[in-house]
């Protein structure tokens, strides 16, 4: 970056491939209103405004537009040693869920593949992927099962948004 520190109080936009702290004003932005009124009547539980794109600790430059389906190719030029070029496919897989409540109720959705982590420092490489869903819970709430498939074997199953679970598109 070309960006010589000329004014003490300017503000930078953080460059790089590390993940950015939840204090950073990319990311606490999404937080949502943490006044009194969420302290007494609300906390712990996140903010009402709270957004689901808080957790996305990337650069804002490298969050991808929507989630991970499975099966996309990475490739990856100019960060390994030697600068070559490294490249897979990530897996085809796809937990979902299946939420069980005590008087019968069954609620299944699938999980978001919302995070992908390379670390390139070791010298065997590794790849973190995370799954996420969410769904209200009430006091007949029982347990969760997982199950993993394909996207596309799961792709007729509800998933879940910020404003709740959506219907899968047909």
């Amino acid at each position: 970056m070309n960006a010589p520190l000329t004014d003490p109080y300017q503000v930078l936009e953080p460059e790089g491939f590390g993940p950015i702290s939840p204090w950073w004003q990319s990311r606490k932005v999404h937080i949502g209103t943490c006044d009194d009124d969420w302290h007494k009547f609300r906390a712990p539980r996140p903010p009402l405004d709270f957004k689901y794109s808080f957790f996305q600790a990337a650069h804002p430059k490298l969050i991808l537009p929507s989630y991970l389906k499975g099966g996309e190719v990475i490739r990856l030029k100019g960060l390994i040693p030697g600068g070559g070029e490294l490249s897979f496919r990530l897996p085809d897989i796809t937990p979902w869920a299946a939420f069980d409540f005590t008087d019968g109720r069954q609620v299944k959705a699938r999980l978001n593949c919302d995070g992908l982590h390379i670390d390139l420092l070791q010298d065997t490489w590794r790849v973190d992927l995370t799954w996420r869903a969410w769904m209200p819970t009430c006091p007949q709430f029982w347990k969760i099962n997982l199950y993993q498939s394909t996207f596309a074997e799961a792709a007729h199953l509800p998933f879940s948004t910020e404003e709740g679970l959506q219907e899968a598109r047909k």
